[in-house]
């Protein structure tokens, strides 16, 4: 074969390459399949780790708060920062020199959140202006709730206190003896109902009070042991009934009016129930998502999301996000009941321990080494 045979028959194969890429090229971009969406796509982060010795590891109890394109974040270090839900942006800070450790709320224009040695903030959303701070003597780990003006909190030493929202007045304040030395320390949030406060305690008791005046209305054991009988999952009501669960089980639904316990299952709730559409799921710790009836409160399905416990569950768009003590975070399909996304924190160390939140299509997560994720579903901005 000659060299001018072999340069010509070099040269068709070249174009009949670049030729067939170029084809190739043209299928991909037209009929190619476009890479999926990712829901748990994080938009930004934000490491609020202090400073510590080794050996004296801080842990991240606290949870962010979204409200109108803004994320309150409060840290260990004692900083609350307002951040721009879409960049991360530092729209005001305040160093209230106290380790903040519970989740705010809102009453009115005004963000309202304690620190956990017991001091109690209202400052103005937008201009950070102080409205009111006062000290209520023990640690404060949990939002209070809001209702028709009243701020209610629990706090660790197993005190309930009502304040005036507007100016931080105390109206009344009740002091439970837990005599119980193992309790997990962790406090439910009162639930309000028509006037009437619901909360769990760490001796087993769940309870109601009249909302004027603390005056208790009832009280009802839902757990006989001796160790570990905290209820301390916040109530909720569902379907007539209020369900609350001490951390060894069983779930109970209990009559309002009267604290008669109506029926139990046998669930270990490690947070409180979430009611979606016509669902309740409850995410356990023994790691299972389970889906029940509202109406008939039967098990209709369930998924075991891990084999340790899960920390934190929430309604996110039309799915439902799970966080475990694994150091991840699942997006769960409510009505296959499969898990669809899942994001890992880095290590066992990343657990959520706090309430995520969500607003639209944002997620907002903070874990226990102290890192502020806030999740997009990867749409375009």
């Amino acid at each position: 074969m000659n060299q001018k045979r072999i340069c010509f028959l070099f040269t068709l194969m070249s174009l009949l390459i670049v030729s067939s890429c170029s084809s190739i090229k043209k299928v991909l971009k037209i009929e190619g399949v476009k890479p999926a969406k990712n829901p748990l796509m994080v938009r930004w982060a934000k490491n609020l780790d202090p400073s510590y010795s080794t050996g004296n590891l801080p842990i991240g109890l606290g949870a962010p708060l979204i409200h109108e394109d803004i994320v309150f974040m409060g840290s260990s270090d004692g900083v609350m920062t307002a951040y721009s839900l879409d960049r991360g942006r530092v729209l005001w800070e305040v160093d209230e020199g106290r380790a903040l450790g519970a989740k705010g709320t809102f009453y009115k224009d005004h963000l309202i959140y304690g620190s956990l040695d017991g001091r109690v903030y209202s400052r103005h959303y937008l201009s950070h202006k102080l409205n009111y701070a006062i000290d209520l003597g023990s640690s404060v780990e949990d939002a209070p709730t809001i209702y028709k003006g009243r701020a209610i909190f629990h706090l660790r030493n197993h005190k309930l206190v009502c304040l005036d929202a507007e100016t931080g007045k105390i109206l009344w304040a009740y002091k439970r003896s837990v005599p119980y030395n193992t309790t997990i320390q962790r406090v439910s949030a009162p639930m309000v109902l028509n006037g009437t406060i619901y909360v769990g305690f760490a001796d087993g008791v769940l309870a109601a009070f009249n909302l004027d005046d603390g005056l208790m209305l009832w009280e009802t054991a839902l757990s006989r042991g001796t160790k570990f009988v905290d209820v301390d999952t916040s109530p909720v009501m569902v379907g007539g009934l209020i369900w609350a669960s001490p951390l060894t089980g069983p779930l109970s639904m209990v009559d309002p009016k009267t604290g008669v316990v109506k029926r139990t299952l046998s669930y270990r709730p490690s947070r409180k129930p979430i009611a979606y559409g016509d669902f309740v799921f409850i995410g356990t710790l023994d790691g299972d998502l389970v889906k029940l009836s509202k109406s008939t409160t039967a098990e209709i399905s369930s998924i075991k999301v891990t084999k340790r416990a899960i920390t934190s569950i929430i309604t996110w768009k039309s799915k439902v996000a799970a966080a475990t003590t694994d150091g991840l975070i699942h997006l769960i399909d409510p009505q296959t009941m499969k898990i669809e996304k899942t994001f890992s924190l880095g290590s066992a160390f990343s657990t959520i321990f706090g309430d995520m939140s969500s607003s639209d299509n944002y997620l907002a997560a903070y874990s226990a080494r102290n890192r502020l994720y806030i999740f997009n579903n990867n749409q375009a901005f």
